[in-house]
């Protein structure tokens, strides 16, 4: 993350265009592994310059992932990356950007159901979906602008949480995120600082992140069993059957070993997560808009001129949303500990006029 990288500008184009489309936008996604060789340590598979998730009332999810290069050469090479890259991941976009394109990638990029596309078809697209450089693709410079400047001011204090989010996030299963989410909160709880506004920033970027495992989550549960959500959040949260089989027949064995151990395969936090699930279930037309409500209030924690441009969130996506969205934040807050008035500007409950500005 850079403010002089030179591809810049290009992702901050596909950002307006991707949030005007519908998505909830996260931009350079790094996405690794482990490797245990010659020790144990993270290793980059590659990174998405723009990844947009978008969210349906059935809890589906459609992911459109964007590279962005402004150098005028070697197209076909990262087309063909692109194209692996997108089919690895499961993605249902996929666009290729480039300052220029030579007719053999459009080709290429076309029977791959890839969009390949130079700065005019950018500006022509943007135009299209009612995008402009003032002041969308503006306000996406300024919200990266306090982005570096807030990560910056993470690195020694919650250093791990803010690596998390980037490094691990998007290659690991929903269960294991929300259990990861949740104790790293839990360690780092006493570190928080409501009155700085990075810190503040991150909270609202966890429990966005953390939202959109729930939901994704809670789409297996409703696929499996739609009707027994408090078993089958259990059966996600233990890796599904077969694992949730083998950890409590293991569990079983240590009870018959140590009586007093009084270790559980249950997660602590297992039936606030029921309840949450049971929420999301019973409203799920609005359970879709969550992630893009908290997405909205966390770009806002940084740049409140946000709300000038686009509308509050309450105008946006309506009450029931954004009571479903400060119901994942509650529930993030008491399980753990860290502070409400992290979220402040996020639970303040204000009504707020029907908003006309257009939605980018």
């Amino acid at each position: 993350m850079a403010l002089n990288d030179k591809d810049l500008n290009l992702k901050l184009c596909v950002s307006a265009i991707f949030r005007g489309l519908g998505y909830t936008v996260f931009q350079e996604v790094d996405l690794c592994t482990y490797s245990y060789q010659p020790k144990y340590s993270r290793r980059q598979i590659t990174d998405f310059d723009v990844l947009g998730v978008s969210i349906e009332p059935d809890f589906a999810l459609h992911v459109a992932v964007a590279e962005c290069k402004s150098v005028e050469e070697k197209a076909m090479e990262h087309l063909l990356k692109l194209n692996g890259v997108k089919e690895f991941f499961h993605a249902d976009k996929a666009y290729f950007v480039q300052r220029k394109i030579d007719i053999n990638a459009r080709e290429i990029g076309r029977d791959l159901g890839i969009w390949v596309l130079d700065e005019n078809n950018i500006s022509t697209l943007m135009a299209g979906v009612g995008i402009s450089d003032k002041p969308y693709v503006e306000m996406e410079r300024q919200v990266y602008s306090a982005k570096l400047k807030a990560f910056a001011g993470k690195k020694s204090d919650l250093g791990k949480l803010s690596e998390y989010l980037r490094y691990d996030f998007w290659t690991l299963p929903d269960h294991r995120n929300i259990i990861n989410l949740i104790r790293l909160l839990q360690q780092s709880s006493s570190k928080f600082k409501p009155e700085n506004k990075a810190h503040v920033s991150l909270a609202h970027q966890v429990a966005t992140n953390l939202s959109l495992a729930i939901i994704r989550l809670t789409g297996e549960i409703v696929k499996h069993n739609i009707n027994d959500l408090q078993d089958g959040t259990l059966t996600r949260m233990l890796g599904g059957p077969r694992d949730r089989r083998d950890r409590e027949a293991l569990f079983d064995t240590i009870a018959k070993l140590v009586p007093d151990s009084r270790l559980s395969a249950v997660p602590p936090f297992q039936d606030a997560l029921a309840e949450v699930v049971a929420r999301l279930v019973n409203a799920s037309i609005f359970s879709a808009k969550i992630v893009p409500c908290l997405d909205h209030i966390t770009r806002y924690t940084l740049i409140p001129e946000v709300y000038d441009i686009y509308g509050k969130p309450e105008a946006i996506y309506g009450s029931r949303s954004l009571k479903l969205a400060r119901d994942i934040i509650h529930f993030l807050i008491e399980q753990t500990g860290v502070s409400n008035e992290l979220f402040n500007l996020s639970l303040t409950e204000e009504k707020v006029e029907k908003n006309t500005v257009q939605q980018g």
